[in-house]
């Protein structure tokens, strides 16, 4: 999946991903990605549930099939779960409208 990185600024805190058509997805990374804000990039993985935190025996989170932004956007409770990250350019072209 590729997009635009920038931070969430929902409660929640971490970080999003912007796909050309304008989805946002919730990113879930071991690696902080606060260098990574304002740049394209393009993300490995599969979406996860996302952990609740105050739910203490909700799963954490094991990969399923990389689906598309929209399977995020049906679920707002899924996230993509970052595997490995590659930099497609340094700075986000402007949006075309």
């Amino acid at each position: 999946m590729r997009g635009c990185v920038s931070k969430n600024e929902d409660p929640s805190g971490g970080f999003l991903l912007e796909t050309a058509r304008g989805h946002h997805v919730k990113l879930n990374s071991l690696e902080d990605l606060t260098n990574h804000v304002g740049q394209e990039v393009k993300v490995s993985g599969g979406f996860v549930d996302a952990k609740d935190p105050d739910d203490e025996s909700s799963p954490s989170g094991s990969l399923t099939n990389p689906g598309s932004a929209s399977t995020a956007k049906s679920n707002p409770n899924r996230e993509f779960k970052v595997v490995k990250l590659e930099v497609v350019s340094a700075t986000c072209s402007a949006k075309k409208r």
